[in-house]
């Protein structure tokens, strides 16, 4: 289905407790970074249609696939990686591309829906 409709997005979660969101407009480096505006058009819809009916349809857990594309680009341009990225290396925020900023901004969307389902559970 194309999750970029809102319909779609709530039929794909209808009586579902766990979803994961692995979709996206994804089709490699030379993809995104030709085709960067309609890519991060269609990832924020798919992303915030499937965050509303997910909320809409008290889904209890969501799992959100990133990309390492949204860490900082000297952390993803060290040749001789030491540590692994993790999470708390992911502000201060400068990621390498449009992708990489659509799929930060689409992480602080969904900690902003957890946030307010847990203040204002319904």
């Amino acid at each position: 289905m194309d999750l970029r409709e809102k319909k779609n997005a709530a039929k794909a979660v209808k009586d579902i407790d766990l979803v994961f969101n692995l979709a996206a407009d994804m089709g490699g480096i030379g993809y995104i970074m030709t085709y960067n505006a309609s890519i991060m058009r269609n990832n924020v819809l798919i992303n915030a249609n499937i965050l509303e009916a997910a909320k809409n349809e008290n889904v209890e857990k969501l799992f959100y696939s990133s990309s390492a594309c949204a860490y900082p680009r000297e952390i993803q341009s060290t040749v001789n990686v030491v540590t692994p990225p993790k999470e708390d290396m992911i502000i201060p925020a400068n990621p390498d591309s449009s992708y990489g900023w659509e799929k930060l901004y689409t992480e602080i969307m969904c900690q902003g829906y957890e946030r307010a389902l847990t203040l204002n559970p319904e």
